[in-house]
């Protein structure tokens, strides 16, 4: 897909970046070594960092946060990337939005399956499951 992981925490938080032109119709996306991350400045170019973090707050319960992040790499890249903002963002919302919900239905079903084979095995299973909280 063109993402590249710029760091991960195993069961806790991934964090991946790219570099793009969003406003383009055929869009792309180009992972970044993690050591050029920040200093990459090709012209015309957005890097997009976005973070997936999961933190238990309870024993079944687990808060699911995700962020995003955009910086243009020069003025004219600002320019297009704003009016992109400005069009899509509202869009680009509910896709996630609709992601962490999707998210949340499927932790929410293994923690019933889960559950049901915990009865079924008089009390042991080989998994655990959690409730998530959604935030964004």
């Amino acid at each position: 897909l063109g993402w590249g992981v710029l760091d991960y925490a195993p069961g806790r938080m991934i964090v991946m970046g790219a570099a793009a032109r969003p406003w383009q119709k055929n869009l792309t996306f180009r992972a970044i070594e993690p050591s050029r991350f920040v200093e990459f400045g090709e012209p015309n170019l957005v890097k997009v960092v976005w973070t997936i973090e999961a933190d238990a707050i309870e024993p079944r319960v687990t808060r699911l946060r995700t962020e995003t992040r955009a910086q243009a790499t020069d003025a004219g890249a600002r320019r297009r990337f704003a009016l992109y903002w400005i069009a899509f963002s509202v869009g680009i919302h509910f896709i996630r939005w609709n992601m962490l919900r999707a998210v949340r239905r499927e932790a929410e079903r293994t923690e019933t399956r889960i559950n049901m084979e915990k009865r079924s095995n008089g009390g042991r299973t080989e998994g655990t499951g959690r409730s998530p909280q959604m935030s964004s």
